[in-house]
């Protein structure tokens, strides 16, 4: 019984520094479990890979971690992990732009402020009024 008690010590000790390291033999293990349980295929065929290749089972793996993922996250770990010279180039592009915004928008309000110091500056002439004509004041209906 003792030796039986020291094998489960073992393998207990083994996961437990399996899930604190994350070694290879550990994430192998945790994608073969995943794989067994979500295509029912029994855990040893996927482990010794006779049914499917080990790179197929890697790729649905990563697949399915990256499919709930929105867009802009997925963009973003491209360029951080796998594309950085991307990342380079979207972010001066971006720099750029918000540049250019900047100045258009500076150039806007440098032209209100004139418009409207010289509103202030120059008083609204008043319009002439013309004089009226001079009215006859004599009615046909009128005897005088």
């Amino acid at each position: 019984m003792s030796k039986k008690t020291n094998i489960y010590e073992f393998l207990q000790m083994e996961a437990v520094a399996g899930g604190l390291t994350k070694s290879d033999l550990s994430f192998f293990r945790k994608v073969c479990r995943w794989y067994s349980s979500t295509f029912h295929t029994p855990l040893h065929e996927v482990m010794e890979c006779k049914v499917v290749q080990w790179d197929d089972i890697l790729l649905h793996y990563y697949e399915e971690q990256m499919e709930d993922l929105p867009f802009n996250s997925l963009y973003d770990i491209a360029c951080q992990e796998y594309i950085p010279e991307l990342a380079e180039e979207f972010d001066k592009e971006n720099e750029e732009y918000a540049m250019a915004l900047v100045e258009e928008q500076e150039k806007t309000i440098k032209k209100r402020e004139a418009k409207q110091a010289k509103k202030k500056q120059a008083p609204k002439p008043e319009p002439e009024l013309k004089k009226p004509k001079s009215m006859n004041l004599s009615f046909e209906d009128e005897e005088v």
